[in-house]
């Protein structure tokens, strides 16, 4: 078992990048993203709060927020703006017929599963790419214990896991 692993789907049009939480997943993939065509979002911790990473804009917009409010969706002990979770829908949606080399999601976790957070716009994206493939490769975070529910969620198996 690698420490993050990684699994081609949709003929490698998309790349499930999976390990536990707080493995450094964001980190690999902030490292790796150099001097490449890429676009999407991370979102990285910065003093202990969740922030969204636009890639292309090279700017960060804040996400994880202290208290409860109209703008905010809680999961578990966080909570996260709804503002935030619309510009990183508005980023995924966008992507559609940009030819970015690569184009990462950061990340599928429960919200998504439940079609909420980024989720409705994965989900669009995963259809879009299921009717007519593009030229990005996509890269998604999930974690290790929803990948299997992702996969099943769309119907797409994973061949082969490799390190990434």
């Amino acid at each position: 078992y690698w420490r993050v692993r990684k699994g081609k789907v949709l003929n490698s049009q998309l790349i499930i990048v999976s390990d536990k939480i707080r493995s450094g997943k964001t980190t690999l993939l902030a490292n790796w993203l150099k001097d490449k065509n890429v676009g999407g979002f991370l979102t990285p911790d910065l003093n202990n709060f969740r922030m969204l990473y636009d890639i292309l804009k090279t700017s960060f917009l804040p996400f994880e927020t202290n208290g409860f409010s109209e703008d905010v969706t809680s999961i578990g002990r966080f909570f996260f703006l709804n503002s935030t979770f619309l510009r990183g829908c508005q980023i995924i949606v966008d992507s559609i017929g940009q030819n970015l080399e690569y184009f990462i999601i950061d990340e599928f976790g429960k919200l998504e599963l439940m079609d909420e957070g980024f989720g409705p716009a994965i989900n669009s994206l995963i259809s879009n790419l299921l009717e007519k493939p593009n030229q990005t490769t996509y890269i998604i975070v999930v974690r290790d214990y929803l990948v299997e529910d992702f996969l099943e969620k769309f119907g797409l198996k994973v061949v082969e896991w490799e390190e990434f």
